[in-house]
Protein backbone atom coordinates (compact mmCIF):
# COMPACT_ATOMS: atom_id res chain seq x y z
CA UNK A 1 0.00 0.00 0.00
CA UNK A 2 2.52 2.50 0.87
CA UNK A 3 3.98 1.84 -2.46
CA UNK A 4 1.13 2.75 -3.80
CA UNK A 5 0.73 6.26 -2.36
CA UNK A 6 4.04 7.02 -3.32
CA UNK A 7 3.58 5.89 -6.57
CA UNK A 8 0.28 8.31 -6.63
CA UNK A 9 1.88 11.35 -5.29
CA UNK A 10 4.96 10.84 -7.24
CA UNK A 11 2.48 11.00 -10.84
CA UNK A 12 1.51 14.63 -9.03
CA UNK A 13 3.61 17.12 -10.38
CA UNK A 14 3.94 20.39 -11.97
CA UNK A 15 5.19 22.21 -14.92
CA UNK A 16 5.43 25.44 -15.95
CA UNK A 17 7.20 28.80 -15.13
CA UNK A 18 8.52 30.15 -11.66
CA UNK A 19 6.57 32.81 -10.97
CA UNK A 20 8.01 35.71 -7.07
CA UNK A 21 5.30 33.89 -5.36
CA UNK A 22 4.81 30.29 -5.84
CA UNK A 23 0.96 30.21 -5.89
CA UNK A 24 -0.54 26.81 -7.46
CA UNK A 25 -4.00 26.34 -8.75
CA UNK A 26 -6.63 23.88 -10.88
CA UNK A 27 -4.84 25.44 -13.81
CA UNK A 28 -1.44 24.38 -13.02
CA UNK A 29 -3.04 20.21 -12.47
CA UNK A 30 -4.80 20.30 -14.92
CA UNK A 31 -2.08 19.34 -17.85
CA UNK A 32 -0.73 16.95 -15.24
CA UNK A 33 -3.16 14.11 -14.86
CA UNK A 34 -1.86 12.70 -18.30
CA UNK A 35 0.54 10.00 -18.96
CA UNK A 36 4.21 10.50 -17.91
CA UNK A 37 7.40 8.82 -18.32
CA UNK A 38 9.07 9.84 -14.75
CA UNK A 39 12.77 9.39 -13.80
CA UNK A 40 12.75 8.78 -9.78
CA UNK A 41 15.95 9.02 -7.31
CA UNK A 42 15.30 6.98 -4.07
CA UNK A 43 17.55 6.67 -1.44
CA UNK A 44 18.77 3.43 0.46
CA UNK A 45 17.83 3.13 3.78
CA UNK A 46 19.10 6.11 5.66
CA UNK A 47 20.73 5.91 8.92
CA UNK A 48 21.50 8.62 11.67
CA UNK A 49 20.83 11.50 8.23
CA UNK A 50 19.28 14.80 9.12
CA UNK A 51 18.37 17.87 6.79
CA UNK A 52 18.62 21.24 7.38
CA UNK A 53 14.48 22.41 6.56
CA UNK A 54 15.76 26.04 7.25
CA UNK A 55 13.01 27.58 9.21
CA UNK A 56 8.95 28.40 8.28
CA UNK A 57 8.44 31.40 5.43
CA UNK A 58 10.24 32.34 2.72
CA UNK A 59 14.04 32.38 1.38
CA UNK A 60 14.75 28.67 2.93
CA UNK A 61 17.30 26.24 0.88
CA UNK A 62 16.17 22.22 0.69
CA UNK A 63 19.55 20.57 -0.02
CA UNK A 64 19.00 17.53 -1.49
CA UNK A 65 22.60 17.34 -3.54
CA UNK A 66 24.65 15.58 -0.55
CA UNK A 67 22.22 12.22 -0.57
CA UNK A 68 23.09 9.42 -2.37
CA UNK A 69 20.04 7.81 -4.90
CA UNK A 70 19.27 4.42 -6.66
CA UNK A 71 17.86 5.38 -9.98
CA UNK A 72 14.59 4.19 -11.69
CA UNK A 73 11.82 4.70 -14.15
CA UNK A 74 8.43 4.08 -14.08
CA UNK A 75 5.01 4.92 -16.90
CA UNK A 76 2.52 7.21 -15.07
CA UNK A 77 -0.60 6.39 -16.93
CA UNK A 78 -3.97 8.47 -16.30
CA UNK A 79 -7.38 7.26 -17.86
CA UNK A 80 -10.85 8.19 -17.72
CA UNK A 81 -12.47 5.89 -14.38
CA UNK A 82 -15.70 4.92 -16.64
CA UNK A 83 -12.39 3.07 -18.31
CA UNK A 84 -11.99 1.09 -15.13
CA UNK A 85 -13.24 -2.15 -13.37
CA UNK A 86 -14.49 -0.14 -9.95
CA UNK A 87 -16.12 3.09 -11.73
CA UNK A 88 -19.43 2.22 -9.61
CA UNK A 89 -17.68 2.95 -6.44
CA UNK A 90 -16.45 6.20 -7.43
CA UNK A 91 -19.19 8.32 -9.56
CA UNK A 92 -17.77 11.57 -8.91
CA UNK A 93 -14.10 10.95 -9.63
CA UNK A 94 -12.49 13.09 -12.66
CA UNK A 95 -9.54 10.78 -12.62
CA UNK A 96 -7.84 7.35 -12.61
CA UNK A 97 -4.48 6.38 -12.52
CA UNK A 98 -2.91 3.13 -12.64
CA UNK A 99 -1.26 1.74 -9.39
CA UNK A 100 1.18 -1.03 -8.89
CA UNK A 101 4.48 -2.71 -9.76
CA UNK A 102 3.51 -6.32 -8.24
CA UNK A 103 -0.39 -6.03 -9.16
CA UNK A 104 -2.50 -3.42 -10.92
CA UNK A 105 -4.22 -0.89 -8.67
CA UNK A 106 -6.47 2.31 -9.84
CA UNK A 107 -6.26 5.27 -7.51
CA UNK A 108 -9.37 7.63 -8.00
CA UNK A 109 -9.08 11.18 -7.74
CA UNK A 110 -11.70 14.65 -8.53
CA UNK A 111 -10.27 17.93 -9.29
CA UNK A 112 -11.68 21.02 -9.34
CA UNK A 113 -11.63 24.92 -8.64
CA UNK A 114 -11.11 24.38 -4.81
CA UNK A 115 -8.62 21.72 -4.76
CA UNK A 116 -7.54 17.88 -5.60
CA UNK A 117 -9.25 15.28 -3.96
CA UNK A 118 -7.85 11.54 -3.28
CA UNK A 119 -11.11 9.08 -3.54
CA UNK A 120 -9.36 6.03 -2.84
CA UNK A 121 -8.29 3.12 -4.55
CA UNK A 122 -8.98 -0.05 -5.64
CA UNK A 123 -7.76 -3.61 -6.47
CA UNK A 124 -8.10 -7.38 -6.21
CA UNK A 125 -6.16 -9.04 -3.23
CA UNK A 126 -5.95 -13.29 -3.33
CA UNK A 127 -9.49 -13.07 -5.87
CA UNK A 128 -11.28 -10.39 -3.33
CA UNK A 129 -11.89 -6.74 -4.57
CA UNK A 130 -10.26 -4.19 -1.97
CA UNK A 131 -11.78 -1.46 -2.54
CA UNK A 132 -10.79 1.51 -0.21
CA UNK A 133 -12.76 4.63 -0.48
CA UNK A 134 -11.83 7.76 1.52
CA UNK A 135 -15.28 9.16 3.95
CA UNK A 136 -14.88 12.13 3.20
CA UNK A 137 -12.32 12.06 0.21
CA UNK A 138 -8.87 13.98 1.26
CA UNK A 139 -7.84 17.39 0.05
CA UNK A 140 -4.61 16.18 -1.53
CA UNK A 141 -4.33 19.75 -2.83
CA UNK A 142 -6.39 22.68 -1.71
CA UNK A 143 -6.52 25.70 -4.12
CA UNK A 144 -4.68 28.38 -4.09
CA UNK A 145 -1.83 26.48 -2.63
CA UNK A 146 0.72 28.50 -1.54
CA UNK A 147 3.14 29.48 1.43
CA UNK A 148 0.66 29.74 4.87
CA UNK A 149 -1.59 27.65 3.23
CA UNK A 150 -3.66 24.50 6.31
CA UNK A 151 -5.67 22.48 6.39
CA UNK A 152 -6.94 19.18 8.35
CA UNK A 153 -8.42 16.04 7.27
CA UNK A 154 -10.20 13.59 9.82
CA UNK A 155 -11.83 10.90 8.03
CA UNK A 156 -14.43 8.30 9.07
CA UNK A 157 -13.95 4.98 9.71
CA UNK A 158 -14.06 2.56 5.99
CA UNK A 159 -14.03 -1.02 5.52
CA UNK A 160 -12.47 -1.88 1.78
CA UNK A 161 -12.88 -5.67 2.88
CA UNK A 162 -14.53 -7.98 4.71
CA UNK A 163 -13.41 -7.89 8.34
CA UNK A 164 -10.40 -4.84 7.64
CA UNK A 165 -11.42 -1.28 8.81
CA UNK A 166 -9.21 1.80 8.42
CA UNK A 167 -9.19 5.33 9.47
CA UNK A 168 -7.35 8.17 8.55
CA UNK A 169 -6.49 11.53 10.13
CA UNK A 170 -3.90 14.22 8.34
CA UNK A 171 -2.63 17.65 9.38
CA UNK A 172 -1.44 19.67 5.90
CA UNK A 173 0.76 22.92 6.39
CA UNK A 174 2.68 24.50 3.60
CA UNK A 175 5.18 25.80 6.57
CA UNK A 176 7.95 27.34 3.53
CA UNK A 177 8.84 28.72 0.33
CA UNK A 178 12.53 28.45 -1.03
CA UNK A 179 14.88 26.63 -3.30
CA UNK A 180 15.37 23.04 -3.74
CA UNK A 181 18.99 21.65 -4.95
CA UNK A 182 19.72 18.93 -6.50
CA UNK A 183 22.77 17.30 -8.33
CA UNK A 184 21.26 18.25 -11.63
CA UNK A 185 19.73 21.55 -10.96
CA UNK A 186 17.85 24.15 -8.47
CA UNK A 187 14.18 25.39 -8.89
CA UNK A 188 11.65 27.44 -6.53
CA UNK A 189 9.46 24.91 -4.43
CA UNK A 190 6.95 24.60 -1.68
CA UNK A 191 7.55 22.86 1.25
CA UNK A 192 4.74 20.90 2.15
CA UNK A 193 4.31 18.63 5.68
CA UNK A 194 1.87 15.98 5.95
CA UNK A 195 1.53 14.82 9.58
CA UNK A 196 -0.84 11.80 9.29
CA UNK A 197 -1.89 8.82 11.51
CA UNK A 198 -3.59 5.55 10.08
CA UNK A 199 -5.49 3.24 12.22
CA UNK A 200 -5.97 -0.16 10.65
CA UNK A 201 -8.44 -2.93 12.80
CA UNK A 202 -8.78 -6.19 12.16
CA UNK A 203 -12.03 -7.69 13.56
CA UNK A 204 -14.04 -10.50 12.88
CA UNK A 205 -17.08 -11.45 14.37
CA UNK A 206 -17.22 -8.70 16.79
CA UNK A 207 -14.02 -9.99 17.46
CA UNK A 208 -10.58 -7.60 17.29
CA UNK A 209 -8.26 -9.26 15.77
CA UNK A 210 -5.44 -6.90 15.87
CA UNK A 211 -5.33 -3.00 15.79
CA UNK A 212 -2.46 -1.05 14.25
CA UNK A 213 -1.49 2.51 14.62
CA UNK A 214 1.04 4.14 12.09
CA UNK A 215 2.15 7.50 11.97
CA UNK A 216 4.20 9.38 9.04
CA UNK A 217 5.37 12.90 9.13
CA UNK A 218 6.01 13.37 5.67
CA UNK A 219 7.54 16.65 3.47
CA UNK A 220 6.78 17.35 -0.33
CA UNK A 221 8.79 20.31 -2.14
CA UNK A 222 6.67 21.08 -5.34
CA UNK A 223 8.00 22.95 -8.30
CA UNK A 224 6.28 24.61 -11.37
CA UNK A 225 9.33 22.65 -13.38
CA UNK A 226 8.51 19.15 -13.67
CA UNK A 227 10.54 18.10 -10.45
CA UNK A 228 9.27 17.40 -7.07
CA UNK A 229 11.10 16.15 -3.62
CA UNK A 230 9.95 14.00 -0.89
CA UNK A 231 11.47 13.15 2.80
CA UNK A 232 10.02 10.86 5.34
CA UNK A 233 11.13 11.58 8.71
CA UNK A 234 11.35 10.29 12.10
CA UNK A 235 7.86 10.91 13.73
CA UNK A 236 9.90 12.51 17.09
CA UNK A 237 11.24 14.87 14.97
CA UNK A 238 7.89 16.23 13.66
CA UNK A 239 8.33 19.72 14.85
CA UNK A 240 12.05 19.98 14.46
CA UNK A 241 13.60 21.76 11.54
CA UNK A 242 16.44 19.60 11.21
CA UNK A 243 14.34 16.13 11.82
CA UNK A 244 16.42 13.03 11.16
CA UNK A 245 15.49 11.20 7.64
CA UNK A 246 13.65 7.81 7.22
CA UNK A 247 14.00 8.44 3.50
CA UNK A 248 14.08 10.33 0.42
CA UNK A 249 13.00 10.84 -3.30
CA UNK A 250 13.33 12.86 -6.08
CA UNK A 251 11.19 12.89 -9.19
CA UNK A 252 11.76 14.55 -12.60
CA UNK A 253 9.15 14.27 -15.57
CA UNK A 254 12.82 15.21 -17.57
CA UNK A 255 16.39 14.74 -16.96
CA UNK A 256 18.09 18.21 -17.33
CA UNK A 257 20.87 17.67 -19.45
CA UNK A 258 22.34 21.32 -18.75
CA UNK A 259 21.82 24.44 -17.92
CA UNK A 260 18.33 25.70 -19.94
CA UNK A 261 17.88 22.92 -21.36
CA UNK A 262 16.23 19.12 -20.59
CA UNK A 263 16.67 15.85 -21.74
CA UNK A 264 14.26 12.65 -22.08
CA UNK A 265 15.20 9.40 -19.50
CA UNK A 266 16.30 6.82 -20.34
CA UNK A 267 14.71 5.07 -23.03
CA UNK A 268 11.86 2.66 -21.81
CA UNK A 269 8.41 1.97 -22.01
CA UNK A 270 5.74 1.10 -24.27
CA UNK A 271 5.58 3.59 -27.31
CA UNK A 272 2.54 2.12 -28.78
CA UNK A 273 0.05 -0.68 -29.58
CA UNK A 274 -1.35 -1.54 -32.64
CA UNK A 275 -4.68 -1.85 -34.13
CA UNK A 276 -6.12 -0.68 -30.47
CA UNK A 277 -8.67 -0.92 -30.16
CA UNK A 278 -8.18 -4.42 -30.94
CA UNK A 279 -10.45 -6.46 -32.75
CA UNK A 280 -8.55 -9.88 -33.94
CA UNK A 281 -6.10 -12.68 -32.51
CA UNK A 282 -3.18 -10.24 -32.15
CA UNK A 283 -2.02 -7.00 -30.82
CA UNK A 284 1.28 -5.45 -31.32
CA UNK A 285 2.83 -3.79 -28.74
CA UNK A 286 5.87 -1.42 -29.96
CA UNK A 287 8.34 -1.13 -26.52
CA UNK A 288 11.99 0.37 -25.54
CA UNK A 289 13.98 -1.35 -22.81
CA UNK A 290 18.21 -1.64 -21.79
CA UNK A 291 18.08 -5.01 -20.74
CA UNK A 292 15.86 -7.71 -20.58
CA UNK A 293 12.47 -7.55 -19.40
CA UNK A 294 8.59 -9.17 -19.05
CA UNK A 295 5.84 -8.17 -21.22
CA UNK A 296 2.65 -9.39 -19.56
CA UNK A 297 -1.64 -8.72 -20.07
CA UNK A 298 -3.79 -7.96 -17.22
CA UNK A 299 -7.36 -8.52 -17.34
CA UNK A 300 -9.03 -4.89 -15.21
CA UNK A 301 -8.89 -6.98 -12.13
CA UNK A 302 -5.60 -7.03 -11.88
CA UNK A 303 -5.74 -10.63 -12.84
CA UNK A 304 -2.63 -11.48 -15.34
CA UNK A 305 -3.66 -13.36 -18.76
CA UNK A 306 -0.43 -13.62 -20.62
CA UNK A 307 3.49 -13.54 -19.82
CA UNK A 308 6.12 -13.12 -22.76
CA UNK A 309 10.05 -12.87 -21.49
CA UNK A 310 11.67 -10.05 -23.90
CA UNK A 311 14.93 -10.36 -25.63
CA UNK A 312 17.96 -9.14 -23.59
CA UNK A 313 19.38 -6.82 -26.32
CA UNK A 314 18.81 -3.27 -26.06
CA UNK A 315 16.87 -0.96 -28.29
CA UNK A 316 13.28 -1.19 -29.57
CA UNK A 317 11.46 -3.62 -30.03
CA UNK A 318 7.68 -4.80 -31.63
CA UNK A 319 6.42 -8.07 -29.97
CA UNK A 320 2.76 -9.58 -30.69
CA UNK A 321 0.81 -10.36 -28.42
CA UNK A 322 -2.01 -13.29 -28.79
CA UNK A 323 -5.37 -11.69 -27.54
CA UNK A 324 -7.70 -14.59 -29.15
CA UNK A 325 -10.13 -15.67 -27.02
CA UNK A 326 -10.39 -12.34 -24.56
CA UNK A 327 -13.99 -10.96 -24.68
CA UNK A 328 -14.38 -7.69 -25.52
CA UNK A 329 -13.43 -5.09 -22.08
CA UNK A 330 -10.86 -3.51 -21.09
CA UNK A 331 -7.55 -5.04 -20.25
CA UNK A 332 -4.09 -3.43 -19.50
CA UNK A 333 -0.26 -4.25 -20.68
CA UNK A 334 2.78 -4.24 -18.45
CA UNK A 335 6.33 -3.74 -19.37
CA UNK A 336 9.00 -4.76 -16.18
CA UNK A 337 12.86 -4.63 -16.10
CA UNK A 338 14.38 -4.04 -13.47
CA UNK A 339 13.09 -1.40 -11.22
CA UNK A 340 11.43 0.15 -13.83
CA UNK A 341 7.66 -0.65 -15.27
CA UNK A 342 5.41 0.95 -18.07
CA UNK A 343 1.53 0.25 -18.29
CA UNK A 344 -1.24 1.13 -21.03
CA UNK A 345 -5.00 0.69 -21.24
CA UNK A 346 -5.60 -2.25 -24.21
CA UNK A 347 -9.31 -2.07 -25.71
CA UNK A 348 -10.54 -4.96 -26.93
CA UNK A 349 -13.77 -5.09 -29.18
CA UNK A 350 -15.37 -7.98 -30.30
Amino acid sequence: MKQCFFLLFAGLLFAGTAHAQLTFTRADMEDELVDRDLTIFSTPELSGVTFDLGASGGGQVYDFSSFSFEQSTYQSVFLSPDMTPYAVDFPTATHAQILGSETIAFSYSRLDDTGYYDQGFATEVAGVPYVLKYDPEQPAFKFPLQLGASWTYSGNEVQPMEGFYQQTEMQIDVVSEGILITALGSWPALCIRNKSQITDRVEIAGMVLSEDITSSVNYMFLTKDGVSASLTVDTLDAESWTPGVVDASLTFHQLPSAVGSTSAPDAFGITSVYPHPAAGGQTVVAWKADGAAVLTLHDNCGRELRRIVLDAGAGARQTPVNISGLPAGMYFLRLASGAAVAQKPLLILR
